[in-house]
C-alpha cells in the first residue's frame, strides 16, 4: 500500500475548511492481492490549535447532538488499534512529505 499525497490549488482550498493540509488517498500495489489496483480515497490529515491528525473517510447518520460519524475503514476484529497505526502511519509519511517540500522550496499546506 502506497499513501498518495494530493496538492491542494487554491481553488480547491477555498472549498475546504483552513484546517485541511492534504487529502490523502491510499493506493493499493500489486502486493496486496484481491485490492491491487484500486485506491482508498477521502482521507486527509488535518491541523487544529497546532496538532495535526488523520481523519478517515466515514458516514454521517443522525441530526444535530445526535449526529455519529460511522467510518468506512473498519477493523474486521473490531481492534481499534489497527486504525490508530494506520493513522500514524499517515502522519509520519506526510510530516516526510513535508519536510521534502520544505528541503526543495516546494510550498506545503
Amino acid at each position: 500500500m502506497k499513501v498518495v499525497f494530493l496538492s491542494l490549488t487554491p481553488e480547491s482550498r477555498a472549498n475546504h475548511a483552513d484546517s485541511l493540509l492534504r487529502e490523502v488517498e491510499l493506493h493499493f500495489e500489486q502486493s496486496d492481492g484481491a485490492l491491487s489496483g484500486f485506491k482508498l480515497v477521502g482521507f486527509a490529515v488535518r491541523k487544529k490549535d497546532d496538532e495535526m491528525f488523520v481523519t478517515v473517510p466515514a458516514r454521517a447518520a443522525g441530526q444535530g447532538p445526535r449526529r455519529q460519524y460511522h467510518p468506512f475503514l473498519r477493523p474486521v476484529n473490531g481492534e481499534h488499534d489497527l486504525l490508530t497505526l494506520l493513522k500514524q502511519r499517515i502522519l509520519k509519511e506526510y510530516r516526510q512529505h513535508a519536510e521534502r517540500e520544505r528541503t526543495s522550496g516546494t510550498l506545503v499546506g
